[in-house]
C-alpha cells in the first residue's frame, strides 16, 4: 500500500490567519482568482471592480481576517449540465470571498498535499485527467484488465461539517481559521429565482476553497487505502480535496464585504471634505 509523504522538517506555512493575511500572500491570491476569472457573486462586483481598488482593499482585508472581523458574503448558485444527464449545482462566492478562499488554500494546501494517495489526480498542482490516463495506461502494460468506476452520488452536497471541521481542528490550531471555515460553510445560497437559502451539510462547488480544505478526500483516504490493500491500483479523480434581490425586494448583497468597505469609504471621503 503506498505510503503518505512524511511532512515533518518541510519549510511550510504556519497555518495561522496572520499567514492568511500577510500582503504578500493575498496578492499572490487575487493573481490567482484573476487568472482563473470567472463571474462576479451575489454583489455584482467583477474581478476588474475589485482590482481597480485593490491598494485600498488590501491592507482593509488584512487588519479584518486578523481581527477576526471578516465576514463572507452569500453565494450564488448556478445550474450546468453534466455529460451524463441532469444539472450539478455551482456556487459562485462574490470576487472579495474568492480572493479570501484562495488565501486560505494557499496557506493549508501544502500541509495537505504531501498526505494524499498517489493515484489521486484531482484538485492537485501538476496531476490533471491527462496524468490520470498515463498511469492508466502503465497498470494495463502492468497487466492488470479489470476497472471498477466508483461515484459517490451528490457526494459534495452531503459533506458532514462536523466531521469535516473535527478532522480540520486535528491540525489547524488557529482558532481564527478554524472560525472563517465555519463561516464559508454556512454561508447563505441565492438562487436563480432569488430567493434566499441555507443548507445544514455539504460544501460549496465553484469556489477556491473546495480543493483547499479537500473536503473530501478526509474521508475518501480510508476508502483508498482500504481499496489498494487487495493488491489493485486507485485511480482517484477529484477525491481529495473544489445583484440581485431577495423575494422581499431588498438588496441582499448589503452584506458583502465589498458593501460594507464601500459604505465605511464613503463615510471616510464624507468626514474628510468636511474637515478640509
Amino acid at each position: 500500500m503506498p505510503k503518505s509523504r512524511n511532512t515533518s522538517g518541510m519549510n511550510l506555512p504556519a497555518m495561522t490567519m496572520e499567514e492568511v493575511a500577510r500582503d504578500e500572500n493575498l496578492i499572490r491570491a487575487f493573481a490567482e482568482v484573476a487568472r482563473n476569472r470567472g463571474a462576479p457573486g451575489p454583489d455584482g462586483q467583477s474581478i476588474d471592480d475589485v482590482r481597480r481598488h485593490m491598494d485600498e482593499l488590501l491592507p482593509v482585508l488584512s487588519r479584518n481576517l486578523v481581527e477576526g472581523t471578516y465576514r463572507p458574503g452569500m453565494i450564488r448558485r448556478v445550474w450546468i449540465p453534466k455529460p451524463g444527464g441532469g444539472e450539478r449545482g455551482l456556487g459562485i462566492p462574490d470576487v472579495v470571498d474568492r480572493w479570501v478562499q484562495q488565501a486560505v488554500h494557499q496557506v493549508l494546501s501544502p500541509h495537505w498535499e504531501p498526505t494524499f494517495h498517489p493515484s489521486s489526480h484531482g484538485f492537485r498542482p501538476g496531476r490533471s485527467c491527462h496524468t490520470a490516463i498515463a498511469e492508466a495506461k502503465k497498470h494495463l502494460e502492468e497487466g492488470y484488465e479489470w476497472v471498477v468506476d466508483l461515484d459517490l452520488e451528490k457526494f459534495f452536497d452531503r459533506v458532514h461539517w462536523q466531521r469535516l471541521v473535527a478532522r480540520l481542528e486535528q491540525r489547524i490550531k488557529d482558532r481564527r481559521l478554524i472560525d472563517l471555515i465555519w463561516q464559508m460553510l454556512k454561508a447563505k445560497v441565492v438562487m436563480p429565482d432569488g430567493v434566499v437559502t441555507s443548507t445544514g451539510e455539504g460544501v460549496p462547488q465553484g469556489g477556491p476553497i473546495t480543493p483547499p480544505t479537500q473536503l473530501t478526500n478526509f474521508a475518501g483516504a480510508r476508502v483508498s487505502r482500504g481499496w489498494t490493500c487487495g493488491g489493485g491500483h486507485r485511480m482517484g479523480g477529484s477525491g481529495e480535496r473544489g445583484p440581485g434581490q431577495s423575494v422581499s425586494g431588498q438588496m441582499f448583497s448589503t452584506t458583502s464585504f465589498w458593501r460594507r468597505w464601500c459604505a465605511g469609504h464613503s463615510r471616510s471621503e464624507s468626514a474628510s471634505s468636511r474637515l478640509d
